[in-house]
């Protein structure tokens, strides 16, 4: 048999120099036939079957895979064979809780696992890999919205008025003017660790919620599920820092636009989040009640409020400023690590129900192809994508705010636009067959996604209205951008 193996392979090499997939399919199949417990030989086998349009057949072999790799221990090969999954069907829900499922096995630093549920077993079944099924414990990301709506994110190029602009505080961490010198600072290149999104998803989830004990009662900071599992010392040290605030029914706790790092703390009663769009429309994003944190969003970044917060019932919260919790995290690290949680899952609420993109791609795929973002968190003044640099795919605000520029005719760089959650940029090459020559800085502190190429390319391919939607983003971009330089120069000359 070792000798018929060899002749396989070569007649594999061959195949994929003359790029003949039938061929490659046929010797495949019979290697698998021969050692079917060669994962590596299977899982080339459905990248074939998936390019040739043999979608059902490529899933079959992609679910064995994963499952050896899973129960062999190799959860980082598992993870990717199921992201393939995930690409081929971004709908598909069991490949979905597997990938989480998995992800969240991985966070807790197991490396051994079991089947993958709903996944078919590989060759040689429970007696060959083991019977003990990988554990899912990971939550569903529930939506934040009471009903459906319009997309609500602001349009993905905003010019900025003088009088906006002169509302806007002036962080010491923003690429501006030094005022003392008048000269730009020079901006940081795109660096820092990045992780896939469904990988945050899945450590975000690992820890169970918990509803207060008296929904009708006053909670104290252990009743509130975010603060459930942190040490009496930190709570005692947030009792000291949070201000206790009451609001009556109707009253406003921030208004859309406001500049305020604040995060509340639900104690009694119910408030209402809602969002006003550029049509005018408002949009409830969410109702909360005891034990809910809000406004976290501002404690991550340096942007103004994206909704308003309205008191529903008579209101009892806590009030914590963000000079006082990153004073308390410096000495309890988790308190942030819980806060990144809360506020990663909220904008990643908001990316699948409302950010425009989305909107381009059937509902029951959204998130399916969310799970299949990377995202950073990126420091202010970063360049994330210069003007005339590959994109390596395409990109997105999750959190923050992203400054688009310009090379004007003098040869210097203009701001012309903001764009926050939910924008994207860069990758217009593949719709319009030009780059835009803009480049992207962030302004303050944002969380970045970035869909990789190979998955762009893809997506481009198989959602006709996610390519249409990208191609009116681009073309309307370049109009605008052109218009607001020529705008400038002409003001300033």
């Amino acid at each position: 048999m070792a000798d018929e193996i060899r002749k396989l392979r070569g007649e594999l090499r061959d195949a994929e120099r003359a790029e003949e997939p039938d061929k490659a399919i046929t010797v495949l199949a019979q290697l698998c036939e021969l050692e079917p417990n060669d994962l590596r030989s299977r899982q080339k086998l459905a990248g074939y079957l998936s390019r040739t349009g043999q979608l059902a057949e490529a899933q079959s072999h992609l679910q064995q895979c994963a499952n050896g790799y899973a129960m062999e221990g190799f959860l980082n090969k598992a993870i990717q064979v199921v992201k393939e999954l995930v690409q081929l069907n971004p709908a598909d829900e069991v490949a979905l809780r597997g990938l989480q499922g998995l992800y969240a096995r991985r966070h807790r630093g197991r490396s051994s696992a079991g089947p993958i549920p709903g996944f078919q077993l590989p060759p040689g079944g429970r007696e060959l890999w083991g019977s003990d099924p990988i554990e899912v414990d990971f939550e569903d990301v529930p939506t934040a919205v009471d009903g459906e709506g319009e997309p609500s994110f602001p349009p993905t190029l905003i010019p900025r008025s003088a009088s906006s602009r002169e509302k806007t505080p002036s962080y010491p961490d923003e690429p501006d003017a030094d005022p003392g010198t008048g000269s730009r600072r020079t901006l940081q290149p795109l660096t820092g660790t990045e992780r896939d999104l469904g990988e945050l998803i899945a450590s975000a989830s690992a820890e169970a919620r918990r509803e207060p004990a008296d929904q009708f009662g006053q909670p104290g900071l252990r009743d509130i599920p975010l603060f459930s599992r942190v040490p009496d010392e930190a709570l005692d040290l947030i009792a000291q820092r949070a201000e206790e605030k009451d609001f009556e029914p109707g009253e406003t706790l921030f208004h859309q636009g406001d500049w305020e790092s604040n995060l509340w703390l639900i104690l009694h009663g119910r408030l209402e989040v809602k969002r006003r769009t550029t049509a005018g429309h408002e949009l409830t994003l969410a109702r909360l009640g005891p034990g809910a944190p809000l406004g976290e969003m501002s404690i991550f970044n340096d942007s103004p409020r994206t909704a308003s917060a309205h008191a529903l019932t008579h209101l009892k919260c806590y009030r914590l400023r963000r000079s006082d919790l990153q004073e308390i995290w410096q000495e309890f690290p988790k308190i942030r690590d819980l806060l990144l949680r809360e506020y990663r899952l909220r904008h990643l609420r908001n990316l699948v129900d409302h950010a425009p993109v989305m909107q381009a791609i059937p509902k029951a795929m959204r998130r399916g192809v969310a799970m299949l973002f990377k995202v950073r968190e990126v420091p202010a003044g970063t360049l994330l994508l210069d003007a005339g640099g590959e994109a390596g795919g395409l990109f997105g605000v999750l959190g923050g705010r992203v400054r688009v520029e310009m090379r004007s005719e003098a040869g210097d760089y203009r701001m012309i636009a903001v764009m926050s959650q939910g924008a994207v940029f860069g990758g217009e090459e593949l719709v319009i067959g030009e780059r835009l020559g803009l480049r992207y800085v962030t302004a303050g502190r944002a969380s970045v996604l970035r869909l990789p190429a190979d998955v762009y390319h893809r997506l481009l391919d198989e959602h006709p209205s996610l390519k249409a939607y990208l191609e009116r983003v681009a073309i309307q971009r370049r109009r605008l951008a052109q218009e607001i330089i020529t705008a400038q120069d002409l003001f300033h000359g």
